[in-house]
C-alpha cells in the first residue's frame, strides 16, 4: 500500500530494533503506561532498521497497534542514557510497508487472501478438467492398445508371408539351379545330337539321368520321411485327443466339484441355520425345565407338608381309635365281671331262697299253730321276698339284655376294629407309597437337576461349536469366493482348452487336408515319375534306335543296299518330346518337394502349437490336482461337519425323550398332588364333629372314600414305575 495513516507512521524512538550478536538474547516489552521492561544475558546495541546482513539477522519486535507518544520517546531515552548503550542514528523507516517488505513479509492479506482463492478455483479447475480428460486418456489408452493389438497381428502376418516368401525365393532359386541344370544338359544333348554323338557316349545324357535319379531318391526319402512326421503327427493328434477328453472330464469333474462345494456350503448355512434354532430351543427347554424343576420342588414340598398333615391325622385318628379300643375292652371285662357277679348272685339267692323256705317251713311245722299272728307278717314278709325277687329278676334280665348289648356293641366294635385294622394297613401302604414316591421324586429331581446340568453344559458345548462354526461361516465368504474364483478360473482354462482343442482340431484337419493334398500330390510325382522312366525308357529307345539307325548308316555305307533313313524332322521332334518330358518330370518333381517343404512348415507349426497345448495341458493338470485337493479337503471339512451335527442331533434327540419322560413324571405327580389333595379334604369333611355320634356311617364313608382315592395312587403308582423303567433301560 502507497498510502499510509498517520497511525501507521511512527517516530524515531518508537522503532527499537535489536541487532544480536550471537550468543546474546534481548526481549523488551512496552507496557500500557509506557514503560520498557529489558532483560539481556549480554551487552547489546539499539540502532534504528537496516536491511539485514549475512552475518546478523535482526527480527523486528512490533506490537499489534503502537501509537506514537512524546511520553513514550522521553522514556527511552532515560531508559538508553540509564544503561549508557550505542544508539545507531540511520534514517529510520517511515512507513510500516517498507518495514515489512524489507524483512519479507505480506501487508496485503486481503489481496494475498483473494489471491490464495484464485490459486485454489485455479486449481480445481485444473482437477476437474484432468478428471474430465480422465475417460478421453482412457479411451486413448483403450484404443492406443487396440491399434497396438493390430499393429503385432499385422507384424505377425508380415513375418508370415515374409518366411513364406523367403521360402518361395529359395524354391524358386533351386528351381531355377535346377532349369539351368537342365537347360545346359539340353544345349549339351543338342550339341552331341548334332555332332552325331550316341546316346551311350554322350555325358549329358549320363549327367541327366543321374540327376534325375538323384531327384527320384531325394524325393522318396522326403516322402518317406513325410509318411514317418505323418505317423508320428497322427500319433501325437491322437494323444493331444486323449489329452483332450482328459482335461474336458477333469474340468467337468472339477465344475461338479464346485457345484457339489456350492451345495455343501449352502447346506452347511441350512445346517447352521437349524443349529441355531434347535439352540435356541435348547434355551428355551432349559427355561422350561428350569420351570418344571421349580413347579415340581414346590409341588414336592406342597406334597411333603400335605403328607405330613396327614400323617398326624392319621396317627391322631390311631391314638383315638386305641382309646377306643382300651375302653371297649373295659367294658368287656367289666360286662363279664358283672355277669360272673349276676350268675353267682342268682346262685346265692336261688340257695338262700331254697335255704329260706326249708327254714319258714320246717318253723312252720314245728311251732304250728304257735304264732298265728305272725303268719300275716311272714306272708308279708315273703310276698317282699319275692317282690325283692322278681325285681332282682328283672334287674337281671335288664342286666342281661345289657350285657347283650354289650357283647352286641363289643362284636360291633371287634369289626370295627378289625376294619380300621385293615384300614391302617391300607394307610401305612398308602403311606409307604407315598415315601417311596417321595424317595421316587427326590430322584427325579436329583435326575432333573443332573440334566439340567448336563443341559447347560451341552448349551455351552453347543454355544462353542456355534461360535466355530460362525468363525468357519466368517471364512466360509472368503473359502467361496477362492472357490468361485478357482472355478471361474478352471472354466476360463477348460475355455481356452476346448479353444486349443478346436484349434488343434481344425489344425489337424488341416493337416489331413495337407496330407490328403500330398497324397495326392505324391500319387501324382510317383505318376510322373513313372511317366519320366516312361519316357526316359523311350528316350533310351530312341538313342538305340538312332545308335541302330547309325550302325545301319555305317552298314549301308558298307552295303549301300541295306541303308535306311530316317528324316531330321522325326529326329528333331523325338528330341523335344523328350525334352519336354524331361521338363514337365522335373516340374512336377520341384512342385512335389515345394509341397513337402509346405507341410515340414504346416508340421513345424503344428508341432509348437502342440507343444504349447502340451505345456498348457500340464498347467491345467496341475490347476485340476489343485482343485481337486481342495475339493478333497473341503468334502474332508463337510464330512466332518456333518458327522459333528449327527452327533449333535443324536444327543438332542436323547435330551428331548428325557425332557419328555421328565415332563411326564411332573404332569404324573402333578395329577396325585391334585387326586390326593381331593381325598384329605374328604376325610377331613368325614372328621367334623357333627358326626362322632353316628359311628358306623362315619367309618363307612370314610372307608368308601379312602377307597376312592387309593385307586388313582395305585394307577400313579404303576405309571412312575413304567417311566423309571423306560428311563434306565434308555
Amino acid at each position: 500500500m502507497e498510502e499510509m495513516n498517520n497511525e501507521d507512521i511512527l517516530p524515531e524512538s518508537s522503532y527499537i530494533h535489536v541487532n544480536v550478536s550471537s550468543g546474546t538474547e534481548l526481549s523488551e516489552e512496552i507496557t500500557d503506561d509506557g514503560n520498557m521492561n529489558n532483560e539481556s544475558e549480554s551487552d547489546s546495541t539499539f540502532h534504528t532498521p537496516r536491511a539485514p546482513s549475512d552475518e546478523n539477522k535482526a527480527e523486528l519486535i512490533t506490537p499489534k497497534k503502537v501509537v506514537a507518544s512524546p511520553k513514550l520517546s522521553k522514556q527511552i531515552t532515560k531508559v538508553i542514557n540509564a544503561n549508557k548503550l550505542n544508539v545507531d542514528t540511520a534514517a529510520p523507516i517511515e512507513s510500516v510497508k517498507d518495514a515489512v517488505s524489507k524483512f519479507g513479509g505480506i501487508t496485503d492479506w486481503n489481496a494475498h487472501k483473494a489471491q490464495t482463492l484464485e490459486r485454489r478455483k485455479q486449481v480445481q479447475q485444473e482437477l476437474l478438467k484432468a478428471q474430465a480428460e480422465i475417460p478421453q486418456y482412457k479411451k486413448q489408452a483403450e484404443s492406443a492398445e487396440a491399434e497396438k493389438a493390430l499393429v503385432l497381428e499385422e507384424l505377425q502376418n508380415t513375418l508370415r508371408l515374409v518366411e513364406e516368401l523367403k521360402l518361395n525365393l529359395e524354391k524358386a532359386e533351386t528351381e531355377e539351379v535346377q532349369a539351368k541344370q537342365d537347360s545346359k544338359l539340353a544345349q549339351l544333348r543338342i550339341k552331341e545330337m548334332e555332332q552325331g554323338i550316341a546316346c551311350e557316349a554322350s555325358v549329358a545324357a549320363k549327367e541327366q539321368l543321374n540327376v534325375a535319379k538323384s531327384r527320384h531318391a531325394a524325393a522318396v526319402a522326403e516322402l518317406e520321411s513325410v509318411k514317418n512326421e505323418l505317423k508320428i503327427t497322427k500319433e501325437e493328434y491322437d494323444l493331444q485327443v486323449n489329452e483332450r477328453d482328459m482335461g474336458i472330464k477333469r474340468a467337468e469333474e472339477a465344475i461338479s466339484t464346485s457345484k457339489s462345494i456350492e451345495k455343501t456350503v449352502e447346506d452347511l448355512s441350512f445346517e447352521l441355520i437349524t443349529a441355531r434354532e434347535t439352540l435356541e430351543s435348547a434355551h428355551a427347554a432349559h427355561m422350561e425345565a428350569e420351570a418344571r424343576r421349580i413347579s415340581a420342588a414346590l409341588t414336592r414340598d406342597q406334597d411333603t407338608f400335605n403328607w405330613e398333615k396327614e400323617l398326624k391325622l392319621a396317627e391322631d385318628e390311631m391314638m383315638k381309635l386305641n382309646e377306643k379300643v382300651l375302653l371297649m375292652k373295659d367294658l368287656q371285662s367289666k360286662s363279664d365281671t358283672a355277669s360272673a357277679l349276676l350268675l353267682n348272685l342268682k346262685s346265692e339267692l336261688v340257695a338262700y331262697n331254697e335255704t329260706k323256705l326249708n327254714q319258714e317251713a320246717e318253723s312252720i311245722m314245728e311251732d304250728g299253730n304257735k304264732e298265728d299272728g305272725n303268719i300275716d307278717e311272714a306272708l308279708q314278709t315273703q310276698a317282699s321276698m319275692q317282690e325283692c325277687v322278681a325285681s332282682t329278676t328283672r334287674e337281671l334280665e335288664e342286666v342281661k339284655c345289657n350285657t347283650e348289648k354289650a357283647r352286641e356293641a363289643v362284636s360291633l366294635l371287634k369289626v370295627e376294629v378289625a376294619l380300621l385294622e385293615s384300614e391302617l394297613e391300607t394307610e401305612k401302604a398308602a403311606i409307604s407309597n407315598m415315601m417311596q414316591m417321595k424317595n421316587m421324586a427326590s430322584i427325579t429331581v436329583k435326575s432333573l437337576e443332573t440334566e439340567l446340568d448336563n443341559i447347560k453344559m451341552e448349551i455351552e458345548l453347543v454355544q462353542e461349536k456355534e461360535k466355530d462354526i460362525i468363525e468357519k461361516m466368517v471364512d466360509l465368504p472368503n473359502a467361496l469366493e477362492k472357490a468361485s474364483s478357482e472355478a471361474d478360473e478352471s472354466k476360463l482354462l477348460v475355455q481356452l482348452e476346448e479353444e486349443e482343442l478346436r484349434k488343434a482340431k481344425e489344425e489337424a484337419d488341416r493337416i489331413r487336408g495337407i496330407k490328403s493334398t500330398l497324397d495326392s500330390k505324391l500319387s501324382a510325382t510317383l505318376k510322373d515319375i513313372e511317366a519320366t522312366k516312361a519316357s526316359e525308357k523311350i528316350a533310351l529307345a530312341a538313342i538305340k534306335a538312332l545308335q541302330e539307325s547309325e550302325t545301319t548308316s555305317e552298314l549301308n555305307r558298307e552295303e549301300p543296299e541295306t541303308k535306311i533313313t530316317i528324316q531330321l524332322e522325326k529326329y528333331y521332334a523325338l528330341n523335344k518330346e523328350v525334352h519336354n518330358a524331361e521338363e514337365m518330370a522335373n516340374e512336377r518333381v520341384a512342385n512335389a518337394f515345394s509341397q513337402i517343404e509346405m507341410a515340414k512348415e504346416s508340421e513345424a507349426k503344428t508341432l509348437e502349437s502342440l507343444e504349447l497345448a502340451s505345456i498348457e495341458l500340464i498347467v491345467t493338470k496341475e490347476s485340476l490336482r489343485l482343485a481337486t485337493e481342495r475339493y478333497v479337503k473341503a468334502n474332508e471339512g463337510k464330512l466332518s461337519a456333518e458327522q459333528e451335527l449327527r452327533t449333535w442331533r443324536a444327543e438332542n434327540g436323547s435330551r428331548r425323550k428325557a425332557k419328555s419322560d421328565a415332563s411326564e413324571v411332573a404332569d404324573a405327580s402333578r395329577k396325585d398332588s391334585k387326586i390326593y389333595a381331593m381325598g384329605h379334604d374328604a376325610e377331613i369333611i368325614a372328621n367334623s364333629p357333627e358326626s362322632d355320634n353316628k359311628v358306623d356311617n362315619i367309618f363307612r364313608s370314610a372307608r368308601a372314600k379312602k377307597k376312592k382315592s387309593l385307586f388313582p395312587r395305585i394307577i400313579l403308582y404303576l405309571s412312575r414305575k413304567r417311566t423309571s423303567c423306560s428311563s434306565s433301560s434308555s
